[in-house]
């Protein structure tokens, strides 16, 4: 019951959106990623066996780039807020730096699929905005480490965006988020000698673009 009245709520609010807008624009945007990872896990103990000696790291994420790419649809309603929806793609490449003995590094490379929503308030072509976005995201570790259980995993998560936009004239649009990933990329958490085998990651990413509407 409760199900069936939150999906109803949320047909009836769109609907009253729809039927409110004043102006109804498409568009697509894309530019670079910013991305680094905040990790449950920094510390990691491991035994190897030829020889058998005992290791510790410790662990931080560097920072690295990607891009991201989509298309989106603009809602105007009431005088100066706007909705906007879209399909976006991006992926991004991050190190993993590692101090100890070894002092080496591994990459991980992510992938992404997400439904952005963005509520936006227009302030003379300025745009502060707010928003929310389902994600399907995709993570490969290149040379994982001896002390981690997975090298891969796919996910499906939400996170929390807050950004700007700034409009010309013609259509010509900049743009500026962050997007912080609400859901770990690793759906299960796995322990062997005492100790975690699993990094715990949750993005955060810092998008710079470029877009125009039709």
């Amino acid at each position: 019951m409760n199900k069936k009245l939150l999906l109803f709520t949320l047909v009836a609010l769109t609907s009253i959106t729809l039927l409110k807008a004043q102006a109804v624009k498409w568009g697509i945007r894309g530019g670079v990623n910013v991305s680094t990872y905040s990790l449950e896990n920094k510390h990691f103990e491991y035994t190897t066996y030829y020889p058998t000696e005992r290791h510790s790291v410790d662990i931080k994420s560097a920072v690295g780039t990607g891009f991201h790419l989509g298309g989106f649809e603009e809602y105007q309603f009431y005088e100066n807020f706007f909705l906007d929806a879209g399909l976006m793609f991006s992926t991004q490449t991050s190190k993993i730096k590692e101090s100890g003995k070894h002092n080496d590094s591994f990459k991980i490379r992510m992938s992404e699929i997400s439904l952005p929503l963005w509520l936006k308030y227009d302030i003379n072509n300025f745009r502060p905005k707010l928003g929310i976005s389902l994600d399907y995201s995709y993570y490969h570790i290149r040379d994982v480490p001896f002390y981690l259980n997975r090298s891969a995993e796919s996910i499906f998560g939400a996170s929390l965006g807050i950004g700007c936009e700034y409009h010309f004239l013609m259509g010509l649009f900049v743009d500026a988020n962050f997007k912080y990933g609400l859901t770990s990329l690793e759906s299960t958490k796995s322990y062997y000698e005492g100790g975690a085998r699993f990094l715990g990651l949750n993005k955060r990413i810092i998008q710079l673009g470029i877009g125009y509407k039709f």
